[in-house]
């Protein structure tokens, strides 16, 4: 594969007067890609469309898997202006020029809209079929690959810079590293992010990114849906609760810590 200096190189070159992509209130600190860390079930998906609209994104890619990654040459990436990261931050490292943001959920609240929007999804897929058929508290306790995968301390493992180049040696490392290494390892992503903010705290979020990419205004975010923010936790059942929080603990530090160092 090319060095990374190849798309160091490609991005100084890049003007925007040159890649017609950089338009409106922005000024020429934001004229650089954006990778926005998709954390799953947190309201990323609403932030993202939002914001590439309002950055008259013209090239984004969706990157999936860490797989599809590989086969990408720093050239083929560096003509890309936005990046949607649906994998663990590993991509950081090949993207060393790009704003980096993210947004995380209270973990109780995300797992919760897991399983309703799991139970709702028409398609026909593992994680529907099985929160179809369990109950809430059998979901939260069920030990299937698919469910563990889904809620386990989730925004932590994605939220993960250093770790190997197989799938495979993936989930071998996440397994041995204690649950100090993991949380530190994630903190340490966060030290590289430029936005990170909380679903619950949308007016922090957003005025990081008027901050970051010089913007007039982002008062005109809104989420399409209006049930993302309206997860009531307060009427789940203690036994749900407790697995939750048992299977989040990681998560819960990192969001706590995101809530007191960004708001």
């Amino acid at each position: 594969m090319p060095p990374i200096s190849r798309i160091k190189n490609y991005l100084r070159r890049l003007r925007p007067e040159d890649s017609g992509q950089f338009q409106g209130s922005r000024d020429s600190k934001s004229a650089k890609p954006t990778a926005f860390i998709h954390l799953p079930k947190t309201g990323a998906a609403a932030l993202s469309s939002y914001l590439r609209k309002k950055l008259n994104v013209t090239n984004a890619l969706i990157i999936s898997s860490r797989r599809e990654l590989a086969f990408m040459r720093d050239d083929e990436l560096a003509q890309h202006d936005f990046f949607v990261v649906h994998t663990n931050a590993m991509i950081l490292r090949r993207l060393p020029e790009c704003h980096k943001i993210t947004l995380l959920r209270d973990p109780l609240a995300r797992v919760l809209a897991c399983y309703i929007t799991s139970r709702n999804d028409p398609r026909d897929t593992v994680m529907a079929r099985q929160a179809r058929q369990l109950s809430l508290f059998e979901f939260v306790s069920s030990d299937h690959p698919t469910i563990s995968a889904a809620i386990e301390n989730v925004q932590v493992k994605r939220l993960i810079l250093d770790l190997s180049h197989a799938e495979q040696a993936q989930s071998q490392l996440l397994s041995r590293l204690s649950s100090e290494e993991l949380i530190d390892r994630a903190r340490d992503s966060l030290d590289q992010l430029d936005a990170v903010g909380r679903l619950e705290n949308m007016k922090i979020m957003l005025k990081q990114l008027r901050d970051l990419y010089a913007l007039d205004t982002t008062e005109d975010f809104q989420f399409p849906n209006a049930n993302v923010q309206d997860v009531d936790t307060d009427s789940v059942d203690k036994r749900v609760k407790r697995v939750i929080r048992q299977r989040t603990k990681l998560d819960q530090l990192l969001y706590e810590e995101v809530r007191a160092r960004f708001g």
